[in-house]
């Protein structure tokens, strides 16, 4: 006489079933969570923006203006750039920050330009950093491009 175990194992169909709900919730999970990686990166390029606004403020108390161009741009942050002015030489006290502070989250580098403002009474030069944003592509300042300045209604 033959016995047979009594306990009985999980079928094919009941394993695929485990494995199909597990699939649908990894896809559920990955698509919330994707959503919040690109916000979790814009947020964290407001904050890199905004310190190296900061970084150019402190440049600018030591030597008395924002880099230029033909200086490097925020690459003045870095290594130290060549003055035109003998006398800024030596005052440099920098780097102000670490070369991976000039790619935003995505990889890409940041912009960068020096812009007059006119407040009525006076001119004065003002930073502006952005990134391309998620998309990774110029907006021509729209869509996702973020921005270390504010504009008006205007968009002066």
């Amino acid at each position: 006489m033959i016995k047979r175990n009594k306990t009985r194992g999980f079928t094919l169909v009941e394993v695929l079933l485990v494995i199909a709900i597990l699939g649908v919730l990894a896809g559920v999970f990955a698509f919330t969570m994707g959503g919040r990686s690109d916000k979790a990166r814009i947020d964290l390029t407001k904050v890199q923006l905004g310190d190296l606004v900061g970084k150019l403020e402190e440049y600018k108390l030591v030597i008395g203006e924002y880099p230029t161009e033909e200086q490097g741009g925020l690459k003045a942050l870095i290594d130290e750039p060549t003055f035109d002015d003998e006398s800024l030489e030596g005052k440099w006290s920098g780097p102000y920050i670490k070369a991976k502070q000039l790619k935003d989250p995505w990889g890409q580098e940041l912009g960068y330009e020096v812009s007059e403002e006119d407040s009525g009474e006076t001119t004065r030069n003002v930073p502006h950093i952005w990134s391309y944003g998620p998309n990774k592509t110029d907006d021509s300042g729209e869509g996702d491009d973020i921005k270390s300045w504010e504009e008006d209604e205007e968009g002066v």
